[in-house]
């Protein structure tokens, strides 16, 4: 059996009648852990090795304790744009246009439509060629991407991308956009769903890539409600911008919600060029 614990006491917290794996080779197993506030005081092999005044003691009764796991690699924001996006197949223009709209029809008023489709077919490719449908749509390709008007409103693209086609680079700026485009209401369940679900798996800490919201984790954090360590690596490239992005967020605390790194796009629909690669090193460097 797996003993699952979110240790959030401020007073010290004992495990005791544990099977603890350490992680350390030199003493792979032990039996009892301290914990104080947020740290790990002692382990032990005899629970008496973990005594603690006035502590909290949880008997696992056998049971297994481990370190927490780390997901290296999340995409928080698509949860709520590409998460449950439909596929729209290749098909001829007027059936594609009337798939786009069965799928528009299963949503609420006025909430986002994010499709996406293999590419877009023949007569389709600028924003007011989707402009059928009364939501704002987003429909994304191997090709890139192609915002309606209703769309690039709702971003407040202020035309940052013209004729509502957004390049292969660009695609998950896009996407960052639609995310915080979103209603509120929307990106917060959609947080607490992903800390449920990390709570459930077991994970500790979440390195969630390509986006960056810290302000809504340390909102979380300061309500007692994030029950994992966060780590956002942004984009270095944003709609509307030539020069790479450099994160400035600073939070109270850092062990639990932090910004650094950056995430470049180098594949197909997103190639960059020799002097591009340079000009990213040297900034990086």
């Amino acid at each position: 059996m797996i003993l699952a614990l979110r240790l959030a006491f401020s007073a010290a917290v004992v495990i005791t009648h544990a099977n603890v794996l350490t992680m350390d080779g030199r003493a792979p197993r032990a039996r009892c852990v301290a914990i104080e506030g947020e740290r790990i005081a002692a382990v032990g092999l005899r629970d008496s090795d973990c005594d603690r005044r006035g502590a909290t003691v949880i008997d696992a009764r056998g049971a297994t304790v481990i370190p927490g796991f780390n997901d290296a690699h999340v995409h928080f924001g698509l949860i709520t744009t590409l998460g449950n996006a439909p596929e729209i197949p290749a098909l001829p223009r007027e059936r594609w246009r009337d798939a786009v709209r069965a799928a528009a029809a299963r949503m609420p008023s006025g909430a986002w439509v994010v499709a996406k489709s293999n590419e877009l077919p023949m007569g389709v490719s600028r924003a007011h060629d989707l402009d059928f449908i009364e939501h704002p749509v987003l429909v994304v390709t191997r090709h890139g991407a192609l915002f309606n008007s209703r769309g690039e409103m709702a971003a407040k693209l202020d035309g940052e991308v013209p004729h509502g086609f957004v390049a292969g680079r660009l695609v998950a700026a896009a996407l960052d956009v639609v995310t915080w485009a979103q209603r509120p209401a929307a990106i917060l369940d959609a947080a607490h769903r992903l800390l449920s679900q990390a709570r459930q798996d077991g994970i500790t800490s979440l390195q969630l890539i390509s986006d960056e919201m810290p302000a809504l984790f340390e909102h979380l954090r300061q309500r007692g409600q994030l029950s994992a360590h966060v780590r956002f690596v942004p984009l270095g490239y944003r709609l509307g911008e030539n020069e790479p992005y450099q994160p400035t967020w600073r939070g109270p605390a850092p062990s639990w919600v932090r910004v650094d790194g950056i995430k470049f796009f180098h594949d197909d629909p997103a190639q960059l060029s020799r002097s591009e690669l340079a000009d990213i090193v040297r900034f990086a460097v």
